[in-house]
């Protein structure tokens, strides 16, 4: 897990390099590892988010239970 000032600065960079590029093409579960986690069936994931928008990004610093 990374740490809550990695969080920031890499809000920050997704924030100032991809807020506002579209979404071409998504692959769930490309490389396996456990840094991954999904909401819902990740087979959907493709069809749910090509032609969207990145609109930016937040870091967190709460646990989810």
């Amino acid at each position: 897990m990374i740490e809550y000032p990695e969080a920031i600065g890499l809000a920050k960079q997704i924030k100032e390099n991809l807020a506002g590029r579209g979404i071409v093409d998504a692959i769930a579960r490309y490389t396996p590892h456990k840094f991954a986690w999904f909401s819902g069936d990740p087979a959907g994931y493709k069809e749910f988010l090509t032609g969207k928008t990145v609109v930016g990004a937040v870091a967190a610093n709460y646990i989810l239970s």
